[in-house]
């Protein structure tokens, strides 16, 4: 009974040494919110880059590369044209809202010209006529923009 009692306390003893321990560490590391968002941040980019290759069609889409690939034949977008490209495949036979891809395109609170988006896409929708994919991205006036899908 009296050996049952000293192992208990023996536990305590070690949990309140670790708790010391531990307690002494974290207090002596100051936590930003600025560096721990950064850190966050930082996590999901790099498991945005391991993003396995995605298809449209007949067309492999590699997000990490910046690539489209299709027969032998590669075509490189800019990081802006493949977020705009990637968001819109992944939202296939939808209709994305010009808000929702200038905020994952710009993922900050400043003011972005509307303008800059309708640049990106007409660029965008140029490289893709370019590597035999025309009118593929459709407008909807007032409504945003739509990834044709066969």
């Amino acid at each position: 009974c009296t050996n049952n009692n000293g192992n208990k306390q023996n536990r305590r003893n070690r949990w309140s040494t670790i708790n010391i321990i531990w307690s002494r560490w974290l207090y002596n590391k100051t936590i930003y919110p600025t560096i721990l968002l950064l850190r966050i941040q930082n996590i999901f980019r790099r498991l945005e880059q391991s993003i396995d290759d995605l298809k449209y069609d007949d067309i492999l889409v590699n997000p990490s590369k910046g690539t489209l690939s299709k027969e032998n034949k590669n075509l490189e977008l800019t990081k802006n044209e493949m977020i705009v490209f990637t968001y819109l495949l992944a939202n296939r036979g939808k209709i994305v809202t010009r808000d929702d891809l200038m905020t994952d395109l710009w993922n900050n609170n400043e003011f972005i010209n509307d303008n800059a988006l309708t640049v990106n896409i007409s660029r965008l929708r140029t490289k893709l006529e370019t590597f035999g994919l025309k009118d593929v991205i459709e407008t909807r006036k007032g409504q945003g923009y739509k990834l044709l899908w066969d």
